[in-house]
């Protein structure tokens, strides 16, 4: 019993609530549209990571947004696409220069 009763105290703890769940998908399906209706060389958005599976922590607010280019895309075209589509939908929020590399995989 007191193992149960401390799962679900801990649950409470980690687990976000429902508001909290809808306004990050609220967020994320924002800049996701955004990063459709900004134009350019790019041919999917999807969302990854934790928030995608459910399983993202309560005040865990980071989201795994990847933007699928062309394999025929040049690493230079990629960089300069990719900076473009982020300057232009966080234009007027802060953000930060930063990279990140998974390796090749086909969705």
């Amino acid at each position: 019993m007191v193992g149960k009763k401390l799962l679900q105290t801990v649950l409470k703890k980690v687990t976000p609530g429902k508001k909290e769940t809808l306004n990050q998908n609220k967020l994320a399906e924002k800049i996701m549209k955004g990063i459709m209706e900004s134009g350019g060389s790019h041919v999917d958005v999807m969302l990854c990571g934790s928030n995608a599976r459910g399983t993202h922590l309560k005040g865990d607010n980071d989201l795994d947004i990847f933007v699928l280019f062309p394999e025929k895309l040049s690493r230079q075209e990629f960089e300069k696409e990719g900076l473009r589509i982020g300057k232009k939908v966080f234009r007027g929020h802060k953000w930060e220069k930063a990279f990140s590399e998974h390796k090749h995989r086909r969705f």
